[in-house]
Order: structure tokens, then sequence, then C-alpha cells
């Protein structure tokens, strides 16, 4: 159910590692794996991580974590977000967002 609404997804590594958003306010991450001719054949090591706040207090409140858009660059996601429209930057730590 938190999976649904995959809003966004972009490669860390081209073709390999990745990080998503969906809009129910969950982060995800994960790795594409291939098969001998080098084709996409499932996903790895797939994860998923609730967004906290800036006191790492998990956000349960749909309009605050409505992800739409997902921007990455140098270590760093922008989010972009609806119903309370905004762009947040977040530090990317898959082990800790």
């Amino acid at each position: 159910r938190d999976f649904g609404a995959l809003s966004a997804f972009r490669f860390l590594k081209p073709g390999g590692d990745f990080i998503g958003v969906a809009d129910t306010g969950f982060w995800f991450f994960g790795s594409i794996t291939r098969d001998a001719d080098k084709r996409p054949s499932g996903v790895s090591s797939f994860r998923m991580q609730q967004m906290v706040d800036a006191s790492g207090r998990p956000i349960d409140e749909k309009w605050e974590v409505d992800a739409e858009g997902l921007a990455v660059k140098d270590g760093i996601a922008t989010v972009g977000f609806e119903r309370e429209q905004r762009v947040v930057q977040f530090k990317i730590d898959p082990d800790d967002m």
C-alpha cells in the first residue's frame, strides 16, 4: 500500500542503483539487475523508508509528503511537493534519509 502512487525515480549510478519517491511519503531505493545480455531483469536490494521531519519523526500527514517530482545531483535529492507546494532538498543517504 505504501509503495503505490510512485511519483518519480532517478538513477544514482547509470543503469544501476536508484532512488525514488512516492506521494504516500516514502523514499525507495534499489538496484536494477541485468541478465547475461545486459538487459534489465529485475530489482534487487529494494527497500522503502518513510519521510521524516527535521527532528527525525515520521511524517504521517499526506498533505505534507505528497511528492510529485525528483531531481538528483551531487548527492542531493531535490523533491517537489504538491498540496503544500514547495521544493525541498535532502542529502541522499539510503540508510538514513
